[in-house]
């Protein structure tokens, strides 16, 4: 609503019935980072951050997005410094789907200066030290909701053994499940002597649950590591 306008509310009752009914009006204010010079500063560290984009508004510096040919017209933002060089992610908790989450490289937000954004899916993007980053929420549709991410560095989860299955006829297999990653996808590369290394699964997460890999059962030892499916092997 705009402020200094007249809105009616119009109540009629079922089937020509009457009487009384109780109506409440909440103000519900803006979020106090809905313009981006009042940004949410946030420390220089692994962060969990919450807020919300409903009532929201859009200010002309706004840098424009068209959903479905429907501007993105409720907005919320944050500012971060890298505490160190390399790559971090932005992972969405709470509000995906219904809002666009952009990082901004630089300390204005513009599509030209956008290194990623996503709905749903984490945001993987790399900075330099003390590197400074624009954080910028916007509302799909409608008026907006309560939105949580975080932002943490990318590490390859090491491998939990599960099992390890011996066969008759000869043969063994080794059970590996990877613990949480924010559904980042890793190789799992497996080595002898911790020198040599060879990919045995590609595209691994913890959402593939439990990872089955044969083994050779005549080696005394095999060592499992994991790292991200884009980083090159050694």
């Amino acid at each position: 609503m705009e402020g200094g306008r007249d809105y009616w509310i119009e109540l009629d009752g079922d089937q020509g019935s009457s009487g009384t009914t109780p109506l409440n009006l909440l103000l519900i204010p803006t979020p106090l980072n809905d313009d981006f010079t009042n940004r949410i500063a946030l420390p220089s560290e692994s962060v969990r951050v919450t807020g919300r984009t409903f009532a929201a508004t859009r200010q002309v510096t706004d840098p424009v997005y068209l959903v479905n040919d429907h501007p993105l017209n409720r907005s919320a933002w944050w500012e971060w410094r890298a505490p160190s060089a390399g790559r971090w992610t932005l992972f969405v908790v709470k509000g995906g789907g219904e809002n666009k989450f952009v990082v901004y490289r630089g300390e204005t937000p513009a599509t030209q200066n956008e290194t990623g954004s996503t709905a749903n899916q984490p945001v993987i993007f790399n900075c330099a030290s003390g590197e400074t980053v624009q954080i910028g929420v916007f509302a799909l549709a409608g008026f907006g909701g309560n939105v949580e991410f975080t932002l943490t560095p990318v590490v390859s989860p090491a491998p939990r053994l599960l099992s390890i299955q011996n066969y008759w006829w000869g043969e063994r297999s080794v059970q590996l499940q990877l613990p949480d990653n924010s559904g980042l996808s890793y190789v799992v590369d497996r080595s002898d002597d911790l020198v040599a290394w060879t990919a045995v699964s590609t595209n691994a997460n913890a959402w593939s649950h439990v990872l089955s890999l044969p083994s050779d059962p005549d080696k005394p030892a095999e060592f499992f590591r994991t790292r991200l499916q884009d980083s090159p092997g050694p």
